[in-house]
């Protein structure tokens, strides 16, 4: 991408997208989401097993996305987003030798996830049936080893994201933009690269296993964290939902990503930014103290990244009537 990019943050993005089956890449316009997505598929040696989907504003059903069967023609039509072949060819395969694949929603907030995404939104829920029903006996499966990346703008054009959603995604941010002479045109997108692993191998080298234990220290300071978020008083009102998804997300998260290599705080760091950030919601002056009490925490923890993104929240809430949320739309 023609930047520079900490190994820390290209650890904690990869550990994010292959735990995870939606991953949010969100920030302004023009700041690298679309071209990380494709060169991080690229780099994994699956850019012939990578879908990249525009989202139109007008997308309400799922056939938006994934077309629909046609009864006159008695065919399925595709539409122009070549959903269904791209699954049809993936489903050929053996999973256990194929590389990873991934979808790229690119401004999947354009339109309303829930609504276009809407029989999608379980495979956050590894325990659940992959396989997508399309009515009129057709059906794809979507494969363990495939992601959806989805990019996400943050300025007055999109969509917000409702809790339900929220409660699905890893988030990871694009704070930085390109180089004022940089275009993606600049950039190279190898089709040649062969895959490190098989698709299921790498989805396998970064699933927590019962030997991946979090430390009692980490344990103390994430419970900490959480606890100023959950708390309901007199103090701070009424607390901010953590959904046990979410929770076994940042946990899984931070048994992974090495505590030994990058230090406790760092990866508490990353892992509240992930995981923890965008819940937050809320207005008025109890819960601008509770996030005054959020910000002092990740200060007590070293959470440098958390409490600079939890600054810039409390800044714009002032600004916009002590109304506080995490910025998406």
């Amino acid at each position: 991408m023609k930047r520079s990019i900490d190994l820390d943050k290209v650890e904690a993005a990869l550990i994010a997208i292959m735990q995870n089956q939606y991953i949010v890449l969100m920030g302004v316009p023009g700041s690298g989401k679309t071209s990380f997505a494709l060169q991080f598929s690229c780099a994994l040696g699956a850019f012939d097993s990578t879908l990249l989907i525009p989202v139109a504003k007008d997308w309400t059903k799922p056939k938006d996305l994934m077309g629909y069967y046609n009864p006159i023609t008695n065919k399925y039509e595709s539409g122009v987003t070549e959903f269904y072949p791209f699954y049809y060819s993936l489903n050929q395969n053996k999973e256990e030798t194929t590389t990873n694949s991934f979808l790229i929603l690119d401004e999947f907030n354009l339109s309303q996830p829930e609504f276009y995404m809407s029989n999608l939104t379980g495979l956050a829920d590894n325990s659940i049936s992959r396989k997508i029903k399309l009515g009129h006996d057709t059906s794809i499966s979507i494969p363990i080893t495939n992601k959806f990346i989805c990019t996400a703008n943050t300025d007055e054009t999109v969509q917000s994201l409702s809790a339900r959603m929220i409660s699905r995604c890893v988030f990871i941010h694009f704070n930085e933009p390109h180089e004022l002479n940089q275009t993606i045109d600049d950039l190279i997108f190898p089709d040649n690269l062969p895959p490190l692993l098989s698709g299921t191998d790498m989805v396998s080298l970064f699933k927590a296993s019962e030997s991946d234990i979090i430390s009692t220290s980490l344990t103390s300071e994430i419970n900490k964290l959480i606890s100023a978020f959950r708390e309901s008083s007199s103090k701070y009102g009424n607390g901010i939902s953590i959904t046990p998804r979410k929770y076994n997300q940042l946990l899984q998260f931070c048994k992974v990503m090495s505590v030994q290599e990058y230090g406790q705080s760092k990866v508490l760091d990353y892992a509240s930014v992930f995981f923890l950030l965008p819940l937050i919601l809320g207005s008025g002056a109890l819960f601008k103290s509770r996030l005054a009490n959020i910000k002092s925490i990740g200060e007590d923890l070293s959470l440098d990244d958390f409490v600079k993104h939890i600054d810039y929240i409390i800044n714009e809430g002032e600004a916009n009537f002590e109304h506080y949320r995490f910025i998406m739309g």
